[in-house]
């Protein structure tokens, strides 16, 4: 991250915030020690089982009614999945929609294949994916309390009857920050955060609050997973230094390394 004089001490590494939820971040925490760099972890989201399964539980009971169901993260499958295994293990799904491969990996592990990913990895793709799909029938789309309307709305416009069912929580903002990680951001120990929600970017404005937020501001560097989780962090005044063209953890990591480290000549990065 900077220039080195030949024959002097290495910098030590750089730190990089990680905001997803405590049982989301460890495969990103993974990748960003792999690049020689530090992990910080700070929960700024958790996630939570839904305040009523009625209607993901009708839904389940009726799971041959629909021709598709849509998955769009991660913890809407390790949810939908968990409580279809309670209600009705032995249910026949019918074809599965991923909007990624971090999706699609978390379907494999339970003994899932998708039959369709998009090009695109986000809820715009998942839309434009099924203009070019022959569909018919009901759509289920197993989602978080905070999914935006995106992919409901542009499948309805497109003639599907879609049933949105809440099959997680998500707690924004809870807790409190730690007082020797908040002194670290303040003196400017944080060389990057990484944001990979609007949720999370949310909940980071309320943990650490006005005064401290105005720090990371004009010390780190923000890295954003998407044009969603951008425009999130824009609202709160946190300009976006880094957002891969593809939304993804690794693709995220891999833009930030290439930010922190400009033609990996004379600079250190996270892999430096």
């Amino acid at each position: 991250m900077s220039e080195r004089a030949p024959g002097s001490p290495p910098a030590a590494p750089p730190k990089v915030l990680i905001t997803r939820a405590r049982g989301d971040a460890g495969g990103m925490a993974n990748l960003v020690a792999a690049r020689g760099a530090i992990p910080v972890l700070l929960p700024t989201i958790a996630i939570r089982p839904p305040l009523d399964w009625a209607p993901a539980d009708a839904a389940i009971d009726r799971l041959e009614c629909y021709a598709w169901i849509v998955f769009t993260s991660r913890n809407a499958v390790h949810s939908f999945a968990e409580r279809c295994r309670l209600r009705r293990p032995e249910s026949e799904w019918p074809p599965l929609c991923a909007v990624g491969d971090a999706t699609a990996a978390a379907l494999a592990a339970i003994g899932r294949r998708p039959c369709l990913i998009p090009d695109l990895h986000n809820a715009d793709g998942v839309v434009r994916a099924f203009s070019a799909v022959p569909h018919s029938g009901r759509i289920l789309f197993p989602a978080g309390d905070l999914a935006r309307d995106t992919v409901a709305d542009g499948l309805a416009r497109q003639g599907a009857a879609v049933d949105v069912v809440v099959v997680y929580r998500t707690a924004v903002g809870e807790g409190d920050l730690d007082p020797t990680l908040r002194d670290a951001m303040l003196a400017g120990e944080i060389a990057a955060y990484t944001f990979t929600s609007p949720s999370a970017a949310e909940g980071f404005a309320r943990l650490v609050g006005p005064t401290l937020l105005a720090s990371v501001r004009a010390r780190g560097v923000i890295a954003s997973i998407g044009p969603t989780t951008t425009a999130a962090l824009t609202e709160l005044g946190l300009k976006v230094d880094v957002e891969p063209r593809q939304p993804g953890i690794p693709q995220l990591i891999d833009a930030l390394d290439a930010l922190l480290s400009p033609a990996k000549a004379g600079h250190h990065g996270l892999s430096d």
